[in-house]
């Protein structure tokens, strides 16, 4: 890292200037995650491929902002697109929501060192943030909480988001689901469907299981997937096919998202998210 900052929080708002902000410059967190991160560096040398010389483990945010720090635009341009998601929902989110948005999204995402520091899921707590602020673009959806818990489940079984539907006048849970579609899921359309077809049926199970015990059923309760694969030729060459009908689970799919990495003449980077048909179409269409 640079040595002209003294520290994380320091080095994180020159690139997330509203999360860190917002999280609060101040909290005594900030300690926390110094050393977390230092115990996670410490133990990455056993992860060292000796086939390949790479780290063998999933990526914190911190990650990304060393790379960033190092001169790589994509980790910079990523980092800057999840404080500008931060800044619209701080904008835009009634105050009484920014506790939660706070405590159940932005501390899960800056403490995800994961198991033994080293397993993040970095991807649950951006793609929460992400798909609440595509939620958010429809105006029927008002926001009731986040992080809601249903009567009967245990605390793995919260749900993330609870609107209240303007015209029907009923709450929507919304469960955010993101999947990895790595390189050896893009063979085929058949693939990569079997794939979100496991992971969803394995996500609503686990959501569900202590109310399934009570024989109790959630009507409003719907999944939003995200597609993490930033291969989007393949996806488009192969869409619409790998899509998993809304109604072939007990409880709907709201819509299925992706991001789009884009890349000017200066070489800037820029990403994008939306439902995956959207985001094909603005990186050049799709095949039908």
């Amino acid at each position: 890292m640079q040595k002209e900052y003294k520290s994380l929080k320091d080095l994180l708002a020159q690139y997330c200037p509203t999360l860190v902000a917002f999280y609060g410059p101040n909290s005594r967190n900030w300690k926390k995650i110094e050393g977390g991160f230092a115990r996670r560096l410490a133990l990455l040398g056993s992860k060292i491929s000796s086939r390949t010389g790479e780290i063998q483990t999933d990526t914190t945010i911190f990650d990304l902002l060393q790379r960033a720090s190092d001169g790589h635009k994509p980790e910079a341009a990523f980092l800057r697109f999840i404080d500008s998601i931060v800044s619209e929902l701080v904008s835009i989110l009634d105050k009484t929501h920014h506790p939660r948005l706070r405590k159940s999204i932005l501390h899960p995402l800056l403490f995800n060192f994961g198991k033994d520091n080293l397993q993040s899921k970095y991807l649950e707590p951006v793609g929460e943030l992400v798909s609440l602020r595509q939620l958010l673009k429809y105006p029927r959806f008002q926001l009731q909480q986040i992080e809601f818990n249903p009567r009967g489940a245990k605390d793995g079984e919260r749900i993330d988001f609870c609107f209240r539907d303007t015209i029907s006048s009923t709450l929507l849970l919304v469960e955010v689901l993101n999947i990895e579609i790595k390189k050896e899921h893009l063979s085929s359309a058949a693939r990569i469907k079997d794939h979100l077809y496991t992971k969803v049926k394995d996500k609503i199970a686990d959501k569900t299981k202590s109310l399934n015990k009570l024989g109790i059923k959630l009507p409003n309760l719907s999944f939003l997937v995200i597609l993490w694969c930033f291969d989007l030729k393949r996806l488009a060459d192969l869409y619409p096919h790998y899509l998993i009908a809304e109604n072939e689970f007990e409880y709907p799919l709201l819509e299925f998202c992706t991001f789009a990495q884009r890349v000017d003449a200066m070489n800037n980077y820029t990403f994008v998210f939306g439902t995956v048909e959207s985001v094909l179409q603005m990186h050049g269409g799709h095949h039908k």
